[in-house]
């Protein structure tokens, strides 16, 4: 019976693994449409747009037109890449819960201590996820209440592991991951405040290398540098 409950508890790991991977990927899926409708958009609002100026409008007034459209559109790109990181995360935080539990599970139907090594990662990984950008969905007191039961449940499984091998468990630490998707969307939106405004219809052109030009630019990549790592970070 005990070796029959240990193989539906593998089972559950690999079941939980392979419906987070199909839930990354309808996400995926969801907000490649949702920019390919943004562009959409964009072109139609900005063809539409040039077409009611006056014919005597001059290039500096079509120009202003181009730009403002442009920036708009980047605003929005933005907006919708940081909602793809709240729900990615969220999907995350569920897909590691769900494995910390049955792994702690696991621990304790064979006495393996690598199984609550697992499980105490995965329920700081978890803590310091919601810690470092807290689920919208909830209330506050939601989410602090999940912080102190994963804290609480990687205790107890860290008391386990030291009833087993007589050593205490070392702390390790996650916060880098949980925070690159916060950089991510800061740095990007903080550098298309700071460029100047000769965005035009093909979205950036004619950047003059100056003042907050360069500040712009160097926040946008570390930004774009930080996205890299997020989703690098959330295959590990």
């Amino acid at each position: 019976m005990v070796n029959e409950d240990i193989s539906n508890l593998r089972k559950e790991l690999d079941k939980s693994k392979k419906k987070f991977e199909a839930e990354e990927k309808l996400i995926e899926e969801k907000y490649k449409r949702r920019m390919k409708d943004e562009k959409a958009y964009f072109d139609e609002r900005l063809t539409g747009t040039l077409r009611r100026l006056p014919l005597n409008s001059s290039p500096d007034e079509i120009k202003e037109c181009n730009n403002q459209l442009g920036k708009e559109y980047i605003q929005n790109c933005n907006l919708i890449y940081a909602n793809r990181i709240e729900e990615s995360d969220m999907s995350n935080r569920d897909y590691l819960k769900t494995q910390a539990l049955i792994y702690n599970r696991l621990g304790l139907a064979t006495n393996n201590s690598s199984y609550f090594i697992e499980a105490v990662n995965r329920f700081e990984q978890v803590a310091e996820l919601e810690s470092n950008n807290p689920s919208k969905a909830g209330y506050v007191s939601d989410s602090k209440m999940l912080i102190r039961q994963m804290h609480e449940d990687a205790k107890d499984a860290r008391k386990h592991y030291k009833e087993i091998t007589g050593e205490e468990l070392p702390r390790h630490h996650h916060k880098g991951k949980g925070l690159e998707g916060i950089l991510a969307v800061l740095g990007i939106l903080g550098g298309i405040i700071l460029l100047p405004t000769n965005i035009t219809g093909n979205v950036i052109s004619d950047l003059t290398p100056q003042g907050t030009s360069f500040l712009g630019i160097g926040l946008i990549c570390a930004g774009l540098i930080a996205a890299i790592f997020w989703f690098k970070g959330r295959k590990e």
